[in-house]
């Protein structure tokens, strides 16, 4: 008799730190907390609004996420994989890439392999209306990824980063409409490292179809396709799909919710200003060669909790409770974000 498990998926929201919310544009979001492996035939679902439900096959484990938490990140094998029905998945980035663009975001935690690796794929299972992210183990290639919009024969390749090194990676594509076909901007940790240009109209005029012979589920772990071939293997976690063009800002809101077990230094610094001691039960304070116009006390639930305007050098956060927090500077003409904890 299978023992069914008690897993629970976790929408990771993170209020953007500009006008958006982090939460706007997002169709598909899946994370773990588990405490146990996950089995072959279980069913999980994701947490953005569409609550898609997926189907595991094979056996996947947690492990420690990026958050450091234990089991709070999916480990997969060679042999494992999650479907879902893309038609269960509202508004899921489909044809035409809209003025508003469209993002994919996750974290990635791998080693160098033999082969290339697909993270996930959705579409027709033929080399035509479909879509991908692929990151190559192979040596020489090791650690490129590539953001595919297959057409016929229109594929798109990403930059190089060093990413297969085992540790947790933060990974965004932002795909925008150009003029003459459209760009990728790829971020890791946090860092804009490449712009890609992609001149056609292929993918642009074209709807890839939810339904039909040739098309099979939206897979996180592998291609899509019969024999499951290219399968990722290691750790993943928050795995976001949007609608839209995520902001720098919104990127650096997604990489501080979940990478917050970064080191803190006991004094923060960024360009615009700095805090310390980075670890206070009253008192915060602030320096700065700068005007700062306003700063910002944000909570790990994305939550404004503290606002001050023309603020001081001393900050008084005995009032908030225990845990980490991200304070957000604004100047007139830029915006840096630094964290501390509340004792």
């Amino acid at each position: 008799m299978k023992k069914t498990l008690l897993k629970t998926c976790i929408l990771f929201a993170f209020t953007n730190l500009s006008a958006q919310d982090i939460t706007t544009g997002l169709v598909f979001n899946l994370g773990c907390d588990s405490s146990v492996n996950i089995t072959d035939g279980e069913t999980l679902t994701e947490l953005s609004s569409s609550a898609a439900t997926g189907t595991i096959v094979g056996e996947i484990e947690t492990i420690e996420g990026p958050d450091g938490n234990a089991n709070s990140a999916f480990n997969f094998t060679s042999d494992s994989h999650i479907n879902f029905v893309p038609a269960a998945i509202t508004d899921l980035p489909l044809g035409d890439i809209s003025a508003d663009g469209r993002s994919y975001a996750l974290w990635i935690k791998t080693a160098i392999g033999e082969t290339r690796m697909q993270i996930f794929s959705y579409g027709t299972n033929l080399k035509s209306l479909h879509v991908h992210l692929n990151i190559n183990q192979i040596t020489t290639n090791a650690g490129q990824l590539n953001l595919g919009f297959w057409n016929t024969e229109t594929a798109q390749t990403g930059p190089f980063s060093d990413i297969t090194d085992n540790e947790w990676h933060h990974v965004v594509a932002v795909v925008n409409k150009a003029e003459d076909g459209y760009t990728t901007d790829y971020y890791v940790d946090n860092e804009l490292t490449e712009t890609v240009n992609l001149v056609t109209t292929d993918i642009v005029d074209t709807q890839i179809p939810t339904t039909g012979t040739a098309y099979v589920d939206f897979r996180i772990g592998g291609r899509n396709t019969e024999d499951a071939s290219l399968s990722y293997t290691g750790g993943l976690d928050d795995v976001r799909l949007y609608n839209r063009a995520l902001t720098a800002t919104d990127v650096e809101a997604l990489y501080l919710a979940k990478g917050s077990t970064l080191s803190i230094s006991e004094v923060e610094t960024t360009d615009i200003f700095k805090v310390y001691p980075t670890v206070t039960s009253d008192i915060l304070n602030i320096k700065s060669n700068v005007n700062l116009e306003q700063l910002s006390i944000i909570n790990l639930n994305g939550v404004v909790v503290k606002t001050i305007e023309t603020p001081s050098e001393e900050i008084n956060v005995s009032q908030l409770t225990s845990g980490l927090y991200f304070i957000v500077g604004k100047t007139a003409t830029s915006t840096s974000t630094l964290k501390f904890i509340k004792k």
